[in-house]
């Protein structure tokens, strides 16, 4: 469910099994927009139930923050930050900036995640290039 006002944007989604009494999975957002700076603020929870043991699933429970601000009708610059509540760690995050024109824009991203392993945890850290190429309003390639 989202729910919009003029500078706020809220969102819930949860699952609940009746069958175990508890909850599955949710995912909450709140977003505060103005007319150039984009922050939020989010939550996610998963928990693994005796029927998806199975089933290729992660636990989860991570808070989140996010930003964006639009510097001009060019630049925009963006990063988050993901933190494991149970762990009581950072989970990863991203700084990027993107640049844009008429018919195609450029982004630039790097972003580390951590990644629990049996004895101890590894670090991945990633560069991301995308360039997106818009010659008419219904059709892009990206490249």
């Amino acid at each position: 469910m989202i729910y919009n006002t003029k500078h706020w944007q809220f969102y819930n989604d949860l699952a609940y099994s009746y069958h175990y009494s508890k909850i599955r999975e949710s995912s909450s957002y709140i977003r505060y927009k103005i007319s150039r700076l984009n922050l939020g603020v989010s939550h996610t929870y998963r928990d693994i139930l005796g029927d998806e043991q199975s089933v290729n699933l992660t636990k989860a429970n991570e808070a989140g923050i996010s930003f964006a601000y639009k510097y001009n009708d060019h630049w925009d610059f963006n990063g988050a930050l993901t933190y494991n509540i149970d762990e009581s760690s950072s989970k990863q995050w991203r700084l990027g900036f993107k640049y844009k024109e008429d018919c195609w824009n450029f982004s630039f991203a790097i972003k580390q995640e951590i990644i629990p392993r049996p004895n101890g945890s590894d670090t991945q850290n990633s560069f991301n290039i995308l360039m997106n190429f818009v010659p008419f309003a219904e059709f892009g390639v990206d490249l």
